[in-house]
């Protein structure tokens, strides 16, 4: 895997190696839309699943509001409606508010993945609460 790759070379000092939010934010993306089998969608739900875990424990980055919106659209996408996935995507789109990562986009992905919870957490909110939103930097 790529990813672990330059993770490994950046550890042997070849900092020039190192993933950077846009590694990140790529290869979440990418897995959104890999796979037409069952198969081929679990293995990049898994791959998007342990990029997210990978960048949420990184002492040097951390999410911004593109890693919430791409991992929610790959929730979305690989992982059929039911209780697994809005358990994840309220998951992820919990830990957006509480990083302060939640934008316009962030939103319309949770409500695509996860319609019943998000409708749940959403209908008591009528503007985007300040603290959900004081890190993002784009209305992405």
């Amino acid at each position: 895997d790529i990813l672990e790759r330059m993770i490994l070379a950046r550890d042997l000092g070849h900092r020039d190696c190192s993933p950077t939010i846009i590694t990140y934010s790529t290869i979440l993306n990418a897995c959104a839309f890999d796979g037409k089998s069952h198969e081929e969608m679990r293995e990049a739900f898994n791959l998007a699943k342990s990029t997210f875990q990978t960048l949420l424990e990184s002492s040097d980055m951390e999410p911004n509001e593109s890693i919430y919106a791409n991992f929610l659209q790959c929730i979305s996408r690989q992982l059929k409606p039911g209780k697994t996935r809005d358990e994840f995507a309220e998951a992820v789109f919990t830990e957006g508010c509480s990083q302060g990562f939640i934008t316009a986009a962030v939103m319309e992905r949770f409500k695509q993945a996860a319609p019943a919870p998000a409708h749940e957490i959403l209908d008591r909110h009528k503007v985007i609460p300040r603290n959900w939103q004081r890190r993002a930097k784009a209305s992405y």
